[in-house]
């Protein structure tokens, strides 16, 4: 132990209160010290598992508490019963007579960076509460031994390889370490408390160290000599393990809300119990937390019935017994008002055309009104509702009062109200993936000339060219720049239908999505127009005025799917030719039309050139010339027995798609 001489001793500073023990110290009557003297009579207390101890104290406030903070310790108080509180507001505080930052808080927080080693370090400082001067007295090394002059006394060895076990059967706690030569005591502590000595009994009952299964402390062995002088601690830290199923909860109790809606379950949180679980009549209803809810429309209670509530605690090694609680559920008058709505929050949605309303439910309503202060402005379902801009009838930047009432048949209840402030809102408006500007909610926007138009990512429309927009959402849009063409050449197949098919492929010339807005049937109609060269004309354009062109004879054909499961390429066929027909040419176009969400503007058709030209004997002929055709027919090549067979003949399928112009 420490001591100091009588001529130079010490007033100790006082340590006030929270409770939480780690090591317990108590001085009386100390003296008068000073920062250069040797120290008699003064009892000292280690700190953590460092090196340093700290006295502290005064003639009010005699004892002390210090606990180890990792690079710092704390010193904190604990006020004896009857004593005035003066911790923690401190002024002029100094360390070693210089100025020392001390932050008000439940105690004195010291870093060791701040100490000097192999000294006794003084902290200084006067109660704000009564100009009362304290002194903590901080050394570090060995703490000297009693007597009239101050004397260093060696410690004995500390105890090594420090380990700690559990017995999760037996629920014992087993301490071994390499013993230290010429010791036959040693001291076990847990948490800085000792619980006992070793070797005479190195294993220890659960229940003795005083701990909660699931968490961790530290553990730590001295060595204690004949002279009684403990060595320094050595320590370990160690998670006590859970080794049973957890106690059933007590002090369960179920507080029903003043809307007669729901109840919430409270009891006394079970030490190493991970979760709890909810039981109505023995049955497993959900997991539940300690002050979780309950509802009636969840558990199905009826009113004036009598129930059994169930709460069990639980952990890694099981269950706990059940602890219950009978409720009887409270009489709910058929002819009741509805109350008002409770718990009412308004937010504004995600697009900011709105503002979502929550509230919780209530009994017997069957729909709910809301206002905008004190005016009726719709009636809704039920919370959750999103009640638009438009709806509300506001202006952007200003504060209101909305309001919320129940609704059922024997009347209304009071509304109750929240006031909000609802924010000057601007939407960005994106074209092709670029911010243009921001506009506040209610102004227009009119788009450019683009051709073909506009596509609106989020609604999923399309606008006409030049298009005022009224601005009520952020708006993210993208010029249409659609291709059409038609792929070289056609195929055919011969009787049982005789057919020509013509295919077409779409693609875009930006960044927008083919599979977005082709997919899109109200925006987007797809087909082929197919007539014959003669009837189009010498030079002639499939567009909108041969369309419309009664006189002339033309197929359009809507496409219903795919090519090929590729997004954009399509097919159009004339089917059941005649043969006297195998050589008239015919013409395929295909086309795409934009359906804009505009009243009163027309689609727009964009054509494919029609340069497309084929017959059933001219495709037949450049099959039957291509020799480079590998695929056989009847044991042949399409070469062979084409040659032979003539344009009678009968081929089972289209012969695909030709890779070769003219074909």
């Amino acid at each position: 132990m420490n001591i100091i001489s009588k001529k130079k001793q010490g007033v100790i500073a006082i340590i006030c209160a929270i409770a939480m023990v780690v090591t317990s110290l108590t001085i009386y009557n100390p003296r008068e010290v000073k920062a250069d003297t040797e120290y008699k009579d003064l009892k000292y207390t280690q700190v953590g598992d460092k090196d340093y101890w700290v006295a502290a104290g005064n003639d009010d406030f005699p004892f002390q508490m210090v606990q180890d903070q990792n690079d710092q310790f704390l010193i904190i108080p604990q006020v004896a019963a009857g004593t005035k509180p003066i911790w923690p507001d401190f002024k002029d505080v100094t360390l070693n007579g210089e100025k020392f930052n001390q932050a008000a808080g439940a105690g004195i927080y010291i870093k060791y960076a701040d100490l000097k080693e192999n000294y006794y370090n003084i902290y200084e400082g006067t109660s704000a509460v009564d100009n009362h001067r304290f002194q903590i007295i901080i050394k570090a090394g060995n703490p000297s031994s009693g007597g009239e002059e101050s004397s260093e006394v060696e410690r004995p060895a500390a105890p090594t390889n420090l380990a700690i076990a559990f017995n999760e059967e037996d629920k014992t706690c087993t301490v071994s370490f390499d013993e230290v030569e010429g010791i036959t005591t040693y001291n076990f502590y847990v948490g800085g408390r000792k619980i006992g000595v070793v070797p005479e009994n190195k294993t220890f009952n659960i229940s003795d160290l005083n701990v909660e299964e699931g968490k961790e402390y530290t553990f730590g062995v001295t060595s204690v000599n004949t002279e009684n002088i403990e060595s320094i601690k050595v320590t370990t830290k160690y998670t006590v393990p859970v080794l049973s199923a957890p106690a059933a909860p007590t002090s369960l109790v179920a507080n029903i809300n003043n809307l007669k809606t729901d109840y919430t379950i409270a009891f006394e949180n079970v030490p190493g119990a991970t979760s709890y679980k909810f039981y109505l009549n023995g049955k497993y209803i959900k997991d539940i937390s300690n002050g979780g809810i309950v509802t009636f429309e969840e558990l199905g209670l009826k009113p004036e019935t009598e129930y059994t509530f169930g709460v069990k605690a639980v952990n890694s090694k099981g269950e706990s017994e059940m602890s219950t609680i009978t409720v009887k559920t409270p009489e709910i008058k058929a002819d009741e008002v509805p109350a008002a709505p409770q718990g009412l929050v308004f937010e504004l949605n995600d697009s900011k055309t709105g503002y979502l309303i929550k509230f919780g439910p209530i009994p017997r309503a069957t729909s709910y009104k809301f206002y905008v202060d004190g005016t009726f402005k719709k009636e809704v379902a039920a919370s959750g509702e999103t009640i638009t801009i438009d709806e509300l009838g506001i202006e952007l930047g200003k504060t209101y009062k909305f309001g919320v009432s129940a609704v059922n048949s024997n009347g209304e209840s009071t509304v109750s109200e929240l006031e909000v402030q609802v924010p000057a809102i601007e939407y960005a408006i994106t074209l092709d993936d670029k911010k243009i500007t921001d506009i506040s909610y209610g102004n227009t926007y009119k788009l450019s000339n683009n051709e073909q138009g506009y596509y609106d990512v989020d609604k999923k429309v399309a606008y006409a060219p030049e298009t005022v927009i009224t601005v009520k959402s952020d708006m993210n849009l993208m010029s249409i720049d659609l291709n059409v063409e038609m792929q070289n050449g056609a195929s055919i197949r011969f009787k049982d239908p005789t057919g020509l098919r013509f295919q077409t492929k779409i693609t875009s010339n930006n960044n927008l999505s083919l599979n977005e807005i082709l997919n899109n049937g109200t925006v987007i109609k797809t087909g082929t127009i197919i007539t014959t060269s003669t009837i189009l004309g010498e030079n002639g354009v499939v567009n909108d005025e041969f369309v419309k062109d009664n006189s002339k004879l033309k197929l359009d054909i809507t496409n219903s799917g795919w090519y090929g499961n590729t997004v954009g390429t399509f097919c159009g066929s004339i089917v059941n030719i005649a043969e006297s027909n195998y050589t008239t040419d015919f013409v395929g176009v295909g086309y795409v039309t934009i359906k804009y969400t505009n009243d009163n503007v027309k689609p727009k058709t964009i054509y494919a050139s029609s340069n497309n030209i084929r017959s059933v004997a001219t495709v037949a002929q450049n099959i039957i010339n291509d020799t480079t055709t590998t695929e056989r027919y009847e044991g042949k090549t399409y070469y062979e027995y084409l040659q032979g067979k003539g344009l009678s003949a009968i081929v089972d399928k289209y012969a695909g798609v030709a890779n070769k112009d003219n074909k």
